[in-house]
């Protein structure tokens, strides 16, 4: 009685501690909650996949047994989920694929090639391919995320995104105890495991274990800079310095010191910073055997058994071993 009352009055006794969502019953509760836990209860016992809810296990199942229950009615083509029918079924409700015959014999549906109903011209070898490559035209987006604004031509699509949201990492490093969102970014880790560099430069002799590493590596053969900053007119070969460049802007400083209250923009600089607090001196000279907290301190002492002078000036051409005494002496003596 008191979930029936919750029908009429609209109130909802279950909330979401981790996020705003609340719900009528129990148990509708605890299937939500498994989209932030991950948790898959629901065992295959023929393979290694598992379900968040008894129902999709119950769909899965029919992949290993053959089973098509869900039948067209329009087509007669069967399915293993009533999900797919029903966006299957969409190609003909829709009536923009009027050319179709409505019956095929058994086997050929999957084979049967589709004239795409914008153009007339392109074609796919099955029907519910030329169902998504129509959205290319219409530019229609089937399927929606009940997260955020963002939708999706393709439910595999939709689906990935959604692990942005639940944290979900369903592909597993056997090797180690790393996961990932998508089979590919795991397929690349596990270069890392194996040492298989397949990833050539097509410019110089190096080759790479992951494709995007190849392609930030590449960019300094070509000069590309495609991270520009909408601030000022600088721009960017890799996307950290392009995030780190923002923070000149913005000012934001979010790698705080566990010793102080200061804060800094770089994780680099925090590192620096700490060995004030620790005492380490890690950067060492070979000629005279001094020791500093920083590389750029270490780099300019060396200057003092070198001789350089790296920094001069434009009007007397003076020059200096550090930038600060350059900047000092143009500002007294010009």
């Amino acid at each position: 009685m008191e979930v029936n009352d919750q029908v009429h009055t609209g109130k909802r006794l279950f909330e979401c501690h981790l996020c705003p969502q609340n719900f009528q019953r129990r148990g509708n509760l605890t299937k939500h909650l498994r989209t932030h836990t991950g948790e898959r209860p629901h065992q295959c016992p023929s393979c290694d996949k598992s379900f968040s809810e008894k129902y999709r296990l119950k769909d899965h199942l029919r992949i290993h047994t053959g089973e098509r229950p869900y039948q067209c009615s329009f087509c007669l083509r069967s399915f293993s989920q009533k999900s797919t029918l029903t966006t299957h079924k969409r190609i003909h409700t829709e009536e923009r694929h009027s050319s179709w015959p409505a019956t095929l014999e058994d086997g050929q549906s999957q084979q049967r090639q589709s004239h795409c109903s914008s153009t007339g011209v392109c074609e796919t070898e099955r029907l519910s391919d030329m169902e998504v490559h129509d959205q290319v035209h219409t530019g229609k987006r089937l399927f929606e995320c009940h997260l955020c604004p963002q939708s999706f031509q393709r439910r595999g699509n939709l689906k990935k995104h959604l692990r942005t949201h639940t944290g979900e990492r369903p592909h597993q490093c056997p090797s180690c105890e790393k996961s990932f969102t998508e089979k590919h970014k795991l397929a690349d880790h596990l270069h890392t495991h194996t040492g298989e560099r397949p990833y050539q430069c097509s410019f110089c002799s190096q080759s790479f274990s992951h494709l995007s590493t190849l392609s930030a590596h590449e960019r300094i053969h070509t000069g590309e800079r495609p991270f520009k900053c909408h601030l000022c007119p600088k721009s960017f070969r890799w996307s950290y310095n392009h995030k780190t460049h923002l923070r000149t802007h913005t000012g934001e400083r979010p790698f705080q010191c566990s010793f102080c209250p200061q804060c800094f923009s770089h994780k680099s600089l925090l590192s620096d910073h700490f060995r004030i607090h620790t005492g380490e001196r890690p950067y060492s000279c070979t000629v005279c055997s001094k020791t500093f907290v920083q590389g750029a301190h270490l780099r300019m002492h060396k200057r003092t058994h070198t001789g350089e002078k790296p920094y001069s000036c434009t009007v007397c051409f003076k020059s200096f071993v550090k930038r600060s005494t350059l900047k000092r002496h143009m500002k007294t003596q010009h």
